[in-house]
């Protein structure tokens, strides 16, 4: 417990409203560009805007596999306040890149989050008890 005068003597700062927050895109591209052409590609993108955090090394991969698409995803971090420009920024940014370059962008989007699997529960019966009593 903190007493009151102490809390009222200092400043308070609110950590959760500035604390980076991680942002992740999901990259459609039509099959036939080299993966690691465009993981090059999306990573000096993501390195260059100025509102991902460079001390956070981005995450990119394939999360998806189709007959004529792939899907790529970069995850980046930066400020909680700036999280839709930062993701508006660098949709657009990748996308002239990667056009630039040749690939066929399908679709940038928010990433999709898969929805874990649920075990099944597992109905217990309760112990017998073979002893009367």
């Amino acid at each position: 417990a903190v007493p009151n005068a102490a809390m009222w003597a200092r400043s308070v700062s609110n950590f959760s409203r500035s604390r980076p927050r991680c942002v992740e895109i999901d990259i459609a591209v039509e099959r036939g560009t080299p993966f690691g052409e465009l993981r090059v590609l999306i990573d000096d993108t993501l390195k260059a805007e100025a509102l991902v955090f460079p001390g956070f090394g981005p995450l990119i991969k394939i999360v998806d596999v189709k007959i004529k698409s792939m899907t790529i995803r970069a995850a980046f971090w930066c400020d909680a306040e700036h999280v839709q420009g930062a993701r508006k920024r660098v949709s657009d940014e990748l996308r002239a890149t990667l056009t630039a370059a040749g690939a066929v962008v399908k679709r940038i989007a928010p990433a999709r989050k898969t929805p874990a699997k649920k075990k099944p529960i597992k109905s217990e019966t309760p112990p017998q008890n073979d002893e009367v009593g």
